[in-house]
Protein backbone atom coordinates (compact mmCIF):
# COMPACT_ATOMS: atom_id res chain seq x y z
CA UNK A 1 0.00 0.00 0.00
CA UNK A 2 1.08 3.64 -0.44
CA UNK A 3 2.61 5.57 2.42
CA UNK A 4 -0.23 8.11 2.63
CA UNK A 5 -3.14 7.92 5.07
CA UNK A 6 -5.32 4.90 4.45
CA UNK A 7 -9.15 5.12 4.38
CA UNK A 8 -11.15 3.72 7.26
CA UNK A 9 -12.77 1.21 4.93
CA UNK A 10 -14.06 0.52 1.47
CA UNK A 11 -17.53 0.05 0.10
CA UNK A 12 -18.34 -1.82 -3.07
CA UNK A 13 -21.61 -1.68 -4.92
CA UNK A 14 -23.25 -2.95 -8.09
CA UNK A 15 -25.78 -0.73 -9.84
CA UNK A 16 -27.74 -0.93 -13.07
CA UNK A 17 -28.65 2.19 -15.04
CA UNK A 18 -31.12 2.38 -17.89
CA UNK A 19 -34.33 3.97 -19.15
CA UNK A 20 -37.49 3.28 -17.14
CA UNK A 21 -40.99 3.30 -18.59
CA UNK A 22 -42.77 6.54 -17.73
CA UNK A 23 -39.63 8.26 -16.40
CA UNK A 24 -37.53 10.90 -18.10
CA UNK A 25 -33.82 10.23 -18.43
CA UNK A 26 -31.94 7.36 -16.83
CA UNK A 27 -32.86 5.61 -13.59
CA UNK A 28 -30.33 3.77 -11.44
CA UNK A 29 -30.98 0.92 -9.01
CA UNK A 30 -28.61 -0.61 -6.48
CA UNK A 31 -28.38 -4.39 -6.92
CA UNK A 32 -26.01 -4.95 -3.99
CA UNK A 33 -23.54 -3.20 -1.71
CA UNK A 34 -21.03 -4.19 0.96
CA UNK A 35 -18.54 -2.41 3.24
CA UNK A 36 -15.14 -3.90 4.09
CA UNK A 37 -12.08 -2.87 6.09
CA UNK A 38 -9.64 -3.25 3.16
CA UNK A 39 -9.67 -3.15 -0.61
CA UNK A 40 -8.97 -6.84 -1.30
CA UNK A 41 -12.24 -8.22 0.17
CA UNK A 42 -14.23 -5.50 -1.59
CA UNK A 43 -12.62 -6.33 -4.92
CA UNK A 44 -13.19 -10.06 -4.37
CA UNK A 45 -16.87 -9.46 -3.58
CA UNK A 46 -17.19 -7.35 -6.73
CA UNK A 47 -15.69 -10.13 -8.87
CA UNK A 48 -18.14 -12.63 -7.40
CA UNK A 49 -21.06 -10.31 -8.16
CA UNK A 50 -19.81 -9.85 -11.74
CA UNK A 51 -19.73 -13.63 -12.28
CA UNK A 52 -23.16 -14.02 -10.66
CA UNK A 53 -24.72 -11.40 -12.95
CA UNK A 54 -23.03 -12.95 -15.99
CA UNK A 55 -24.42 -16.39 -15.14
CA UNK A 56 -27.91 -14.95 -14.67
CA UNK A 57 -27.79 -13.21 -18.05
CA UNK A 58 -26.13 -16.02 -20.01
CA UNK A 59 -24.99 -19.20 -18.19
CA UNK A 60 -21.40 -20.18 -18.89
CA UNK A 61 -21.48 -23.58 -20.69
CA UNK A 62 -18.05 -24.45 -19.26
CA UNK A 63 -19.28 -24.24 -15.65
CA UNK A 64 -23.05 -24.75 -15.77
CA UNK A 65 -24.29 -27.99 -14.22
CA UNK A 66 -27.14 -28.39 -16.71
CA UNK A 67 -24.78 -28.58 -19.72
CA UNK A 68 -23.92 -32.19 -20.59
CA UNK A 69 -20.80 -33.18 -22.56
CA UNK A 70 -22.97 -34.25 -25.50
CA UNK A 71 -24.43 -30.73 -25.72
CA UNK A 72 -21.04 -29.17 -26.44
CA UNK A 73 -20.30 -29.18 -30.16
CA UNK A 74 -16.85 -30.10 -31.47
CA UNK A 75 -15.27 -28.50 -34.55
CA UNK A 76 -16.37 -30.27 -37.72
CA UNK A 77 -13.52 -31.82 -39.72
CA UNK A 78 -13.42 -33.99 -42.83
CA UNK A 79 -13.37 -37.76 -42.13
CA UNK A 80 -10.13 -39.60 -42.64
CA UNK A 81 -11.55 -41.89 -45.33
CA UNK A 82 -13.03 -39.07 -47.40
CA UNK A 83 -11.40 -38.65 -50.77
CA UNK A 84 -10.30 -35.14 -51.61
CA UNK A 85 -9.69 -34.40 -55.30
CA UNK A 86 -6.21 -33.23 -56.15
CA UNK A 87 -5.91 -29.61 -57.19
CA UNK A 88 -5.68 -29.13 -60.91
CA UNK A 89 -5.76 -26.34 -63.46
CA UNK A 90 -8.84 -24.19 -63.49
CA UNK A 91 -10.62 -24.41 -66.87
CA UNK A 92 -11.01 -21.18 -68.77
CA UNK A 93 -14.54 -19.81 -68.99
CA UNK A 94 -16.33 -20.27 -72.27
CA UNK A 95 -16.98 -17.10 -74.28
CA UNK A 96 -20.55 -15.85 -74.26
CA UNK A 97 -21.88 -14.11 -77.35
CA UNK A 98 -24.15 -11.09 -76.93
CA UNK A 99 -26.74 -10.48 -79.68
CA UNK A 100 -26.31 -7.27 -81.64
CA UNK A 101 -29.92 -6.28 -80.98
CA UNK A 102 -29.29 -6.12 -77.24
CA UNK A 103 -26.20 -3.96 -76.67
CA UNK A 104 -24.66 -4.07 -73.20
CA UNK A 105 -25.26 -0.94 -71.08
CA UNK A 106 -22.45 1.54 -70.72
CA UNK A 107 -20.71 1.49 -67.36
CA UNK A 108 -21.22 5.24 -67.00
CA UNK A 109 -25.04 4.85 -67.19
CA UNK A 110 -25.23 2.58 -64.15
CA UNK A 111 -25.81 4.32 -60.82
CA UNK A 112 -22.95 3.97 -58.32
CA UNK A 113 -23.60 1.43 -55.56
CA UNK A 114 -24.65 2.89 -52.23
CA UNK A 115 -22.23 2.23 -49.39
CA UNK A 116 -23.57 -0.25 -46.86
CA UNK A 117 -22.69 0.73 -43.29
CA UNK A 118 -20.99 -2.03 -41.36
CA UNK A 119 -23.10 -3.19 -38.42
CA UNK A 120 -21.59 -2.37 -35.05
CA UNK A 121 -20.76 -5.16 -32.63
CA UNK A 122 -23.58 -6.03 -30.25
CA UNK A 123 -22.65 -5.67 -26.57
CA UNK A 124 -21.79 -8.99 -24.95
CA UNK A 125 -22.25 -8.07 -21.31
CA UNK A 126 -21.81 -11.57 -19.79
CA UNK A 127 -18.54 -12.13 -21.63
CA UNK A 128 -17.22 -8.69 -20.61
CA UNK A 129 -18.09 -9.33 -16.96
CA UNK A 130 -16.40 -12.74 -16.98
CA UNK A 131 -13.26 -11.35 -18.62
CA UNK A 132 -12.97 -8.53 -16.09
CA UNK A 133 -13.54 -10.84 -13.11
CA UNK A 134 -11.12 -13.58 -14.21
CA UNK A 135 -8.39 -11.81 -16.19
CA UNK A 136 -5.21 -11.41 -14.09
CA UNK A 137 -4.19 -8.21 -15.86
CA UNK A 138 -7.56 -6.58 -15.21
CA UNK A 139 -7.43 -7.52 -11.52
CA UNK A 140 -3.85 -6.30 -11.20
CA UNK A 141 -4.79 -2.93 -12.68
CA UNK A 142 -7.81 -2.69 -10.35
CA UNK A 143 -5.66 -3.39 -7.27
CA UNK A 144 -3.09 -0.80 -8.33
CA UNK A 145 -5.80 1.82 -8.80
CA UNK A 146 -7.21 1.12 -5.34
CA UNK A 147 -3.75 1.22 -3.77
CA UNK A 148 -3.24 4.64 -5.34
CA UNK A 149 -6.29 5.88 -3.41
CA UNK A 150 -8.62 6.41 -6.33
CA UNK A 151 -12.08 4.87 -6.76
CA UNK A 152 -12.57 1.98 -9.16
CA UNK A 153 -15.55 2.20 -11.54
CA UNK A 154 -16.25 -0.41 -14.23
CA UNK A 155 -19.09 0.18 -16.69
CA UNK A 156 -20.31 -2.75 -18.79
CA UNK A 157 -23.05 -1.89 -21.34
CA UNK A 158 -25.89 -4.27 -22.10
CA UNK A 159 -28.82 -4.19 -24.51
CA UNK A 160 -31.22 -2.73 -21.93
CA UNK A 161 -28.88 -0.66 -19.76
CA UNK A 162 -25.45 -0.49 -18.17
CA UNK A 163 -24.03 -2.38 -15.19
CA UNK A 164 -21.81 -0.21 -12.96
CA UNK A 165 -19.37 -1.94 -10.59
CA UNK A 166 -17.50 0.33 -8.21
CA UNK A 167 -15.21 0.24 -5.19
CA UNK A 168 -14.43 3.48 -3.37
CA UNK A 169 -13.09 4.55 0.01
CA UNK A 170 -15.73 4.77 2.70
CA UNK A 171 -15.03 8.47 3.32
CA UNK A 172 -15.71 9.44 -0.32
CA UNK A 173 -19.10 10.96 -1.24
CA UNK A 174 -21.87 8.62 -2.28
CA UNK A 175 -22.24 8.60 -6.09
CA UNK A 176 -25.26 10.49 -7.43
CA UNK A 177 -28.23 8.50 -8.68
CA UNK A 178 -27.87 5.57 -6.27
CA UNK A 179 -29.03 4.82 -2.75
CA UNK A 180 -26.79 3.46 -0.05
CA UNK A 181 -27.72 0.50 2.09
CA UNK A 182 -28.55 1.16 5.72
CA UNK A 183 -29.87 4.24 7.48
CA UNK A 184 -28.67 7.53 5.91
CA UNK A 185 -27.05 10.15 8.10
CA UNK A 186 -28.64 13.51 8.91
CA UNK A 187 -26.32 15.28 6.48
CA UNK A 188 -27.27 12.89 3.68
CA UNK A 189 -30.97 13.38 4.41
CA UNK A 190 -30.61 17.16 4.33
CA UNK A 191 -28.63 17.05 1.06
CA UNK A 192 -31.18 14.76 -0.61
CA UNK A 193 -34.12 16.94 0.48
CA UNK A 194 -32.37 20.09 -0.67
CA UNK A 195 -31.71 18.51 -4.08
CA UNK A 196 -35.37 17.48 -4.36
CA UNK A 197 -36.56 21.00 -3.52
CA UNK A 198 -34.18 22.46 -6.10
CA UNK A 199 -35.53 20.08 -8.74
CA UNK A 200 -39.15 20.92 -7.95
CA UNK A 201 -40.34 21.44 -11.53
CA UNK A 202 -38.91 18.12 -12.73
CA UNK A 203 -40.60 16.26 -9.88
CA UNK A 204 -43.95 17.88 -10.69
CA UNK A 205 -43.60 16.95 -14.38
CA UNK A 206 -42.70 13.34 -13.58
CA UNK A 207 -45.62 13.07 -11.17
CA UNK A 208 -47.93 14.61 -13.77
CA UNK A 209 -46.74 11.97 -16.26
CA UNK A 210 -48.23 9.33 -13.89
CA UNK A 211 -44.89 8.05 -12.64
CA UNK A 212 -45.28 6.32 -9.24
CA UNK A 213 -44.45 8.51 -6.28
CA UNK A 214 -42.26 5.82 -4.72
CA UNK A 215 -40.09 5.66 -7.85
CA UNK A 216 -39.55 9.42 -7.86
CA UNK A 217 -38.69 9.38 -4.16
CA UNK A 218 -36.22 6.54 -4.69
CA UNK A 219 -34.47 8.47 -7.47
CA UNK A 220 -33.90 11.46 -5.15
CA UNK A 221 -33.08 9.44 -2.03
CA UNK A 222 -36.04 10.66 0.01
CA UNK A 223 -39.04 8.88 1.49
CA UNK A 224 -42.39 8.75 -0.34
CA UNK A 225 -44.14 10.31 2.67
CA UNK A 226 -41.84 13.34 2.70
CA UNK A 227 -42.24 13.80 -1.05
CA UNK A 228 -46.05 13.53 -0.77
CA UNK A 229 -46.03 16.37 1.79
CA UNK A 230 -43.92 18.48 -0.58
CA UNK A 231 -46.43 17.91 -3.41
CA UNK A 232 -49.22 19.12 -1.12
CA UNK A 233 -47.08 22.10 -0.17
CA UNK A 234 -46.49 22.94 -3.85
CA UNK A 235 -50.21 22.73 -4.61
CA UNK A 236 -50.01 19.67 -6.87
CA UNK A 237 -53.35 17.77 -6.99
CA UNK A 238 -52.88 14.22 -5.78
CA UNK A 239 -53.88 11.25 -7.94
CA UNK A 240 -56.21 8.47 -6.93
CA UNK A 241 -54.63 5.24 -5.78
CA UNK A 242 -55.13 3.61 -9.15
CA UNK A 243 -53.69 6.58 -11.04
CA UNK A 244 -50.08 5.52 -10.50
CA UNK A 245 -50.73 2.25 -12.36
CA UNK A 246 -52.29 3.69 -15.51
CA UNK A 247 -48.96 3.29 -17.34
CA UNK A 248 -49.13 -0.49 -16.81
CA UNK A 249 -52.59 -1.44 -18.05
CA UNK A 250 -55.68 0.19 -19.61
CA UNK A 251 -57.85 2.31 -17.35
CA UNK A 252 -60.90 0.06 -17.76
CA UNK A 253 -59.00 -2.80 -16.11
CA UNK A 254 -58.25 -0.92 -12.89
CA UNK A 255 -60.09 -1.16 -9.58
CA UNK A 256 -61.62 2.21 -8.71
CA UNK A 257 -63.14 1.28 -5.40
CA UNK A 258 -66.18 -0.66 -4.30
CA UNK A 259 -69.50 0.05 -6.02
CA UNK A 260 -72.02 1.87 -3.79
CA UNK A 261 -74.47 -0.50 -2.19
CA UNK A 262 -77.83 -0.55 -4.02
CA UNK A 263 -81.28 -1.21 -2.69
CA UNK A 264 -83.26 -4.34 -3.55
CA UNK A 265 -85.55 -2.27 -5.77
CA UNK A 266 -82.61 -0.98 -7.83
CA UNK A 267 -81.23 -4.51 -8.26
CA UNK A 268 -84.61 -5.84 -9.44
CA UNK A 269 -84.99 -2.92 -11.85
CA UNK A 270 -81.57 -3.68 -13.40
CA UNK A 271 -82.48 -7.37 -13.74
CA UNK A 272 -85.82 -6.49 -15.32
CA UNK A 273 -84.10 -4.27 -17.87
CA UNK A 274 -81.70 -7.10 -18.70
CA UNK A 275 -84.59 -9.52 -19.23
CA UNK A 276 -86.55 -7.04 -21.39
CA UNK A 277 -83.54 -6.62 -23.69
CA UNK A 278 -83.08 -10.36 -24.09
CA UNK A 279 -82.66 -10.29 -27.87
CA UNK A 280 -79.97 -7.64 -27.66
CA UNK A 281 -78.15 -9.53 -24.90
CA UNK A 282 -78.14 -12.81 -26.85
CA UNK A 283 -76.91 -11.05 -29.98
CA UNK A 284 -74.08 -9.30 -28.14
CA UNK A 285 -73.01 -12.56 -26.49
CA UNK A 286 -73.00 -14.45 -29.78
CA UNK A 287 -70.98 -11.64 -31.38
CA UNK A 288 -68.18 -12.27 -28.87
CA UNK A 289 -68.92 -10.04 -25.88
CA UNK A 290 -68.08 -11.68 -22.57
CA UNK A 291 -70.42 -12.37 -19.67
CA UNK A 292 -68.41 -10.03 -17.46
CA UNK A 293 -68.85 -7.18 -19.94
CA UNK A 294 -72.60 -7.76 -20.12
CA UNK A 295 -72.83 -7.83 -16.33
CA UNK A 296 -70.96 -4.51 -16.06
CA UNK A 297 -73.11 -2.95 -18.79
CA UNK A 298 -76.42 -3.80 -17.08
CA UNK A 299 -75.14 -3.50 -13.47
CA UNK A 300 -76.08 -7.08 -12.61
CA UNK A 301 -74.14 -10.01 -11.22
CA UNK A 302 -71.87 -12.19 -13.31
CA UNK A 303 -73.41 -15.45 -12.05
CA UNK A 304 -76.94 -14.13 -12.59
CA UNK A 305 -76.15 -13.38 -16.26
CA UNK A 306 -74.76 -16.90 -16.72
CA UNK A 307 -77.94 -18.40 -15.23
CA UNK A 308 -80.15 -16.39 -17.60
CA UNK A 309 -78.14 -17.49 -20.64
CA UNK A 310 -78.50 -21.13 -19.59
CA UNK A 311 -82.21 -20.61 -18.99
CA UNK A 312 -82.65 -19.13 -22.48
CA UNK A 313 -80.80 -22.06 -24.07
CA UNK A 314 -77.88 -19.99 -25.36
CA UNK A 315 -74.87 -22.27 -26.02
CA UNK A 316 -71.94 -21.21 -23.85
CA UNK A 317 -68.50 -20.56 -25.32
Amino acid sequence: MSGGPQPAGYRAEVRVAGPAFGAAGTVQYVLGAVRTTSAEPALGWLCGEALRIADRLDPDPERSAWVRPAMRTAPVSAPAHASVPAPGPVPAPEPVSVPASEPAPEPESLPPPEPVPAPGPAPDCPAELRVWATDPDEQRAAREQLRAGGPLVVRVPDAGGTFILSVRPADSPWPPGGRRMGRPTSAEKAAARQAARADRQTIIERYGAREPLARIADAYGVTPGWLALRLDEWGVPRRQRYGAHLHRRPARRLFRGRMPRRTRTEVRAAQAEFTDRRTEVVTRYRDGESIASLARSFHVGHAWVAERLNEWGVPRR
